[in-house]
């Protein structure tokens, strides 16, 4: 008969372990006095950030021309559109001032979001960290994303502005206007990689790449959790919105 597996919050602390197992290599620390400072520990080493975008409350909000940020419809999305003037932009980012554990590029790193982006004469990035030509800084900077173009869809990688490494996941170059909802994901190996996964969704399909150049180090623009950036190149307007967006930096 196969033994039962035992789960680790039913074990007492004055029991001992189960033969072959130890507190290292179960929660990555040495015995604890209690309960509660397995819980503790763990926590304290992650950093962990979940939005599904139901307020505006806490987001930089940046625009300029007639490009706008507001609430869908439906309340369950944040828009942002460009409006009908040319080189509109709306810029959306989340940056976390005082984080429980450092925000760092030496340490993986990974996020999922759903987006709704309406590709059509428009440009923009979304990803974490920030961009040079792309967001809202200037100066260039460090970030991992996706970026889109021309009706494309490309996974990115940055240092600064002259620093970049792009993979070409998605063309639409073929259709009048194309608006896709896509599953964004990246995992961030520190110093060695980069896994990027993009999913549209309509027709289950899926592209992936991998990207070892041009990955950020160090501390700078690691607390840049979100940007979200569109600008349009003619005057139209031009609509994008994000339903859920989570981010993980693993002790």
């Amino acid at each position: 008969m196969a033994k039962q597996k035992i789960l680790y919050n039913e074990w007492k602390e004055d029991e001992p372990l189960p033969e072959g197992v130890s507190w290292q290599n179960v929660y990555g620390i040495g015995k604890p006095s209690n309960w509660a400072d397995v819980t503790v520990n763990r926590l304290e080493k992650i950093l962990y950030y979940l939005t599904y975008f139901h307020s505006l409350d806490g987001f930089i909000k940046l625009t300029s021309g007639t490009g706008a940020i507001s609430m869908y419809s439906g309340g369950d999305a944040i828009q942002l559109e460009t409006g009908d003037t040319s080189d509109s932009y709306a810029n959306l980012r989340k940056d976390i001032n005082y984080p429980p554990v450092q925000t760092t590029w030496d340490k993986n790193r990974m996020f999922h979001i759903t987006v709704d982006l309406y590709l059509y004469d428009v440009n923009g990035c979304v990803g974490t960290g920030y961009t040079s030509g792309l967001g809202s800084w200037g100066n260039g900077g460090n970030f991992i994303g996706f970026r889109f173009t021309n009706k494309k869809l490309y996974a990115r990688t940055q240092t600064n502005e002259a620093n970049k490494t792009e993979v070409l996941l998605f063309d639409f170059s073929g259709e009048s206007f194309p608006s896709k909802v896509f599953r964004l994901k990246m995992k961030f190996f520190a110093k060695e990689r980069v896994e990027f996964f993009a999913e549209q969704v309509s027709v289950i399909k899926t592209m992936s790449c991998v990207i070892t150049t041009n990955l950020p180090t160090g501390t700078a623009n690691a607390d840049t959790l979100l940007e979200f950036y569109i600008r349009n190149s003619v005057a139209s307007n031009r609509l994008m919105s994000l339903s859920y967006f989570t981010l993980v930096q693993p002790g």
